[in-house]
């Protein structure tokens, strides 16, 4: 897409809020929340975050390092300061409280500082061989090997966690910046877990449980005595690595052979001469080595201002991004707001409706006819049941009595009650098969054709035995 031509904002009014200023404060609060689930979940996993920001912020805020030695723009140099001075005060106001803990802002800031802006510190131990060399690792480790050998530097080394930490960031930043594998901040790809797994280890034999005792840690290491030491050993290791890379394979190249026409021609002169020449050439050498020195610092400064563009583009994309989430909340608002709309409007519908239609009428229940009370009156029941709850069965045969019904006599087929060998002439035998099986209801049969009574099996519980009787008994 080529760019677009806009015309200038409309002016805001003098009481409106800056939108520029409510997205960064959004995503500052997204970015708050996210680092601070980190601090307190996860720890144990995301040690490099305190133990590297405090020492980044000495950096960002230090006086004794010149300006020009930090290749970084002056716009991101000023956002490192300001998150190192906020670094720096969390140190001092957690060291001086041991009870002291950290809140999701103050997280925000040790990540962001860490994520950001930890090429300021790696400046300073960015030659790997000397790392390696302070780690007591074999020179041209790359790859798997230097993770798995800087994991079992960091179980052994007699160094603190806190520069184990800025020295093992060194190297596992070659890696990163090689292809080699994710970043290992805020948490490790999976490359560096065996790494990141030896630091926590060591930091939890110290007694370090969270990111403020982390930050406690790196306070007593990083001391101002301490980094005096560090910026003149980088001086001497830095001049050291000069002499090894690049003078002393000259010097100590071997000679050429010796024939007639290798020989040189000022064989024969004298000592003080051949001794100025050999001067010359080495100087010359010292000459072309700081020429190709600074041309390798030109080019890591010019590699590190192209990191901070990437930086503040990556920025400007997360801007750009949040404005699309507010315009999307904002469409989707009005989007529920049409859908409101539309249920109000379907409801008085309905209701207009409802309204217009006549009423209907719905007619009255029509109540069964009454139970005829003498129909059994006068009459013997024998009432035969199997069901196993003694209260069900009585409430059924005390139901006959609303047909006229006095002489009521209740068997428990199932409890072994058969009833009378004959019937009395004239008696009902009524049978509630729900509950009684065939082998009963035979031999009651048997009975029954014996005598002269009428006999009515049924299915009907308390409530509608009286009413399917006198169905049956036409009543």
């Amino acid at each position: 897409m080529g760019d677009v031509e806009l015309g200038p904002p409309a002016p805001l009014p003098a009481d409106s809020p800056d939108p520029l200023e409510s997205i960064r404060r959004r995503l500052e609060e997204e970015d708050a929340r996210w680092a601070g689930e980190i601090m307190r979940r996860q720890a144990r996993r995301s040690w490099w975050v305190p133990l590297l920001a405090l020492p980044t912020a000495q950096v960002a805020t230090s006086s004794d390092i010149p300006r020009e030695f930090l290749a970084v723009g002056d716009e991101a140099l000023a956002e490192a300061r300001t998150l190192g001075w906020s670094v720096l005060e969390l140190a001092h106001r957690v060291s001086a409280d041991l009870s002291a803990g950290l809140d999701d802002n103050d997280a925000r800031q040790l990540l962001q500082l860490t994520l950001v802006h930890r090429h300021l510190l790696i400046q300073l131990f960015g030659f790997s061989q000397v790392a390696a060399e302070l780690l007591g690792l074999p020179p041209g480790l790359t790859g798997e090997g230097l993770v798995r050998r800087l994991a079992q530097s960091f179980a052994t080394r007699p160094e603190p966690a806190g520069r184990l930490a800025v020295l093992g960031a060194a190297l596992l930043d070659d890696l990163v910046r090689e292809g080699q594998g994710r970043d290992y901040i805020p948490l490790p790809h999976a490359r560096f877990t065996s790494v990141t797994r030896a630091l926590d280890q060591r930091c939890y034999a110290l007694g370090l449980r969270t990111w403020a005792d982390g930050l406690r840690h790196a306070a007593s290491v990083w001391t101002p005595e301490t980094w005096r030491g560090v910026l003149m050993g980088y001086a001497a290791g830095a001049l050291k690595q000069v002499i090894l890379d690049i003078i002393a394979p000259v010097i100590l190249s071997p000679a050429p052979p010796k024939g007639p026409s290798a020989r040189p021609r000022h064989r024969n002169a004298p000592p003080r001469e051949r001794h100025t020449r050999e001067l010359t050439r080495l100087r010359e050498e010292v000459a072309t080595a700081r020429s190709q020195t600074e041309a390798a610092r030109l080019d890591a400064a010019a590699a590190r201002r192209r990191e901070a563009e990437l930086v503040q583009a990556r920025d400007r994309a997360q801007v750009g991004l949040a404005e699309l989430r507010r315009r999307y909340e904002e469409v989707e608002g009005q989007l529920r707001a049409a859908q409101g709309m539309v249920r109000a409007l379907e409801a008085t519908l309905a209701r207009l409706r409802q309204d217009s239609t006549p009423p209907t009428l719905v007619p009255a229940p029509v109540p069964p006819p009454p139970l005829p009370n003498d129909l059994l009156r006068g009459r013997t029941v024998y009432f035969f049941t199997g069901q196993e709850r003694a209260a069900a069965a009585r409430a059924q045969a005390e139901s006959l009595r609303a047909l006229g019904a006095a002489d009521i006599r209740l068997y428990d087929l199932r409890q072994g009650q058969p009833g009378p060998d004959v019937f009395p002439p004239g008696s009902v035998v009524v049978v509630d098969t729900r509950f009684v099986g065939h082998r009963h209801t035979d031999e009651l049969e048997a009975r029954v054709r014996r005598s002269d009574v009428v006999y009515v099996p049924l299915q009907a519980g308390e409530g509608g035995l009286a009413a399917k009787l006198a169905q049956r008994l036409g009543g």
